[in-house]
């Protein structure tokens, strides 16, 4: 029986015929299954795994910041102690939808199926804060003067600020004073409430007063002193999506087809009129890097190209369509390139793609791979590998 020489082996090739895979120097295999082919050539046998714990936890997630891990354990958001394999619960009853963690400010956040969750080492609660409903307002006695009055509020958990409510319209038709009630609050983490009113002339609003919550009433009988407009009028709570990432500022995640993005540098909060962009098809992935987004769609990656919604260029990068979940982003390790910079890696029907920094694409495997299918992947690095799970 004759017999062939696979080492050097370079590694799988199913793209070349057959008498393409021997060279003089290296040797290529159609297929390679349990096994790591190192850069030497040489091969060695895939070391076997080992089931930790009986504990079902689900989208495990180690955080850069001390090595901590979280993921889902039934419907609660859990801390997992990875040495005896037992959780802390950070919040219950979120569902059972996937996980999507990153940090923001030294923090740890979650996107889930209903909410994005902040955990700051301590405790766990909503990112964002419930717009308050619009405050009822009633006519009593005071020297206020004649006019159209404007009156809204905003919650305020510590130093953080809601949105503002809608806004409640009272007319005096003589002088007299406003009585402004508001709602109980459903969220527990809300201690107070920033009133702002406008001048008889019906203009711009104004702050009036900032209060503890459970007063639930505040008088105005004389005309106050205004102080600044409100910040986050007409603005809405950050709303929750796959693929959550913090870019420039801002917070970003994906629903279907929907790039949504928080305001800058106010995390908790979104402008349903401008916050978004349309993509041409469901994205399966979005991963941030210096100089714009990768985005993964159905059947190509594109390309946001700047650093400035209002700036952003849409470029259609690669005809071969990504598995979704795939891409993990990583430093780039090359000399040529600037130090701390990040380039995204996924993985397509031709094996793993680099998206670097400025929008440039290494496939890195297409001449040696192709027909990789999977519905769903998931990529972590490992042991200067990257490893993808797929289903």
């Amino acid at each position: 029986m004759a017999t062939t020489q696979i080492l050097p082996c370079g590694g799988i090739n199913n793209v070349s015929v057959d008498s393409a895979l021997q060279t003089q120097d290296i040797t290529y295999v159609q297929d390679a299954v349990n096994v790591d082919v190192l850069p030497s050539g040489d091969i060695l046998l895939r070391n076997s795994g080992s089931r930790v714990t009986e504990t079902p936890y689900r989208f495990i997630w180690q955080s850069p910041l001390h090595g901590d891990v979280f993921g889902l354990h039934g419907a609660d958001w859990v801390k997992i102690n990875t040495v005896d394999w037992t959780h802390e619960i950070l919040s219950s009853n979120i569902g059972t939808a996937p996980l999507y963690h990153s940090v923001i400010n030294n923090k740890v956040i979650v996107a889930t199926g209903s909410y994005i969750y902040v955990y700051d080492g301590s405790s766990a609660q909503r990112l964002s804060i419930d717009t308050p409903p619009m405050p009822f307002v009633t006519v009593i006695d005071g020297s206020l003067p004649v006019g159209n009055y404007q009156v809204a509020i905003a919650y305020m958990r510590g130093d953080v600020e809601s949105a503002v409510s809608e806004i409640a319209f009272t007319e005096l038709s003589s002088n007299g004073g406003l009585s402004i009630t508001w709602s109980f609050a459903i969220d527990p983490t809300v201690t107070g409430v920033r009133i702002y009113l406008s001048h008889g002339e019906g203009v711009d609003l104004q702050l009036v007063e900032t209060l503890p919550l459970d007063l639930y009433s505040y008088n105005v009988t004389a005309p106050p002193n205004l102080g600044r407009v409100p910040q986050f009028k007409n603005l809405s709570p950050m709303p929750t999506g796959k693929y959550l990432s913090v870019w420039q500022g801002r917070l970003w995640q994906a629903s279907a087809n929907i790039i949504r993005f928080s305001q800058a540098l106010a995390y908790h909060l979104h402008d349903e009129r401008h916050d978004f962009i349309q993509m041409p098809q469901a994205i399966t992935f979005l991963e941030p890097v210096d100089g714009g987004i990768w985005v993964g769609q159905r059947d190509h990656v594109a390309f946001l190209q700047g650093t400035n919604p209002s700036d952003f260029v849409l470029i259609r990068k690669t005809h071969q369509a990504p598995i979704e979940g795939s891409a993990v982003r990583m430093a780039i390790e090359t000399s040529e390139q600037i130090s701390g910079a990040q380039m995204v890696v996924w993985l397509s029907s031709v094996g793993y793609v680099a998206g670097m920094p400025d929008g440039t694409i290494a496939p890195y495997q297409s001449k040696n791979l192709k027909d990789i299918s999977a519905k769903l992947g998931n990529s972590v690095r490992f042991n200067k590998r990257i490893i993808t799970t797929v289903s």
